[in-house]
C-alpha cells in the first residue's frame, strides 16, 4: 500500500527530530542487511527506511517534503517485488478541426443539401407532368372522372401545362357534372396561368 515517509517509519507527521531519530535506529534493527541475508524484500524496505529517515532527518529536506505532502502527497511503495504503478496517462489533447477539415464539412453539407433539394424539384415535376399525361389519356379515352382526378393531382407550380389543366377540368365540369360554378372557376384560373388572346377566343 502506498505511504509517505512517516507512515513508513510509524511516525505522526508532528513527530520531533529525537522521535524520528528514536524509530529509525528501532526499524534499522529490524532490517539491516546484516541480520536478514539473502532477504531481497529486508534489503528494499532498509532501503527505505534510510530514504525516509534521510529526507526527514534534514530541516529543509523535511520542510519540502512536507509541503508536498500537504499539497500534493507523494506516496512510496512499501511491498517491493511488483513492478512500478504505471505512469498516469497524460489526457489527451482536445482534438480540433483544421480550417480545411471545417471548409470541406460545410462544402459537403452544401452539396448534400443542393442533391436533396434539386431531387425533390425533379421529382415533383416528374409527378406533375406524370398525373398530367395520365390525365389527358384518361380525358382522350372518355374516362372522365379518372382524367379530372390526375389533373387535380397534377396542379401546382411544377405543372407546366396549368392552363391546358384548367381548360380540361372546365370541359369535364361543364359537359359531363353540368357543374357551373366549377366550371367557370378553372375557366379564370385557366386565364391567370395563360392570359392569351387565342386562349381567351377558345374559351
Amino acid at each position: 500500500m502506498p505511504q509517505n515517509f512517516y507512515q513508513i517509519l510509524g511516525i505522526p507527521t508532528t513527530a520531533s527530530a529525537k522521535t524520528i531519530q528514536k524509530a529509525f535506529h528501532k526499524l534499522a534493527k529490524t532490517y539491516h542487511p546484516d541480520r536478514n541475508p539473502q532477504n531481497n524484500l529486508a534489503l528494499e524496505q532498509f532501503k527505505l527506511i534510510s530514504e525516509a529517515y534521510k529526507t526527514l532527518s534534514n530541516p529543509t529536506a523535511k520542510s519540502k517534503y512536507d509541503f508536498k505532502i500537504r499539497y500534493g502527497t507523494p506516496v512510496t511503495k512499501v511491498t517491493y517485488g511488483q513492478p512500478p504503478p504505471a505512469p498516469r496517462m497524460a489526457r489527451a489533447a482536445k482534438r480540433t478541426f483544421t480550417r480545411r477539415a471545417q471548409v470541406l464539412g460545410g462544402v459537403s453539407v452544401i452539396f448534400i443539401l443542393a442533391v436533396v433539394i434539386i431531387s425533390s424539384f425533379i421529382l415533383l415535376r416528374y409527378n406533375a407532368r406524370y398525373n398530367f399525361q395520365r390525365g389527358l389519356s384518361n380525358y382522350e379515352n372518355k374516362r372522365y372522372s379518372a382524367s379530372y382526378f390526375n389533373l387535380k393531382q397534377s396542379l401546382g407550380v411544377f405543372n407546366p401545362y396549368q392552363a391546358t389543366t384548367h381548360f380540361l377540368m372546365a370541359d369535364i365540369c361543364f359537359s359531363q357534372h353540368a357543374e357551373n360554378q366549377l366550371t367557370v372557376n378553372h375557366i379564370n384560373l385557366a386565364l391567370q396561368a395563360n392570359p392569351s388572346d387565342s386562349l381567351r377566343s377558345r374559351l
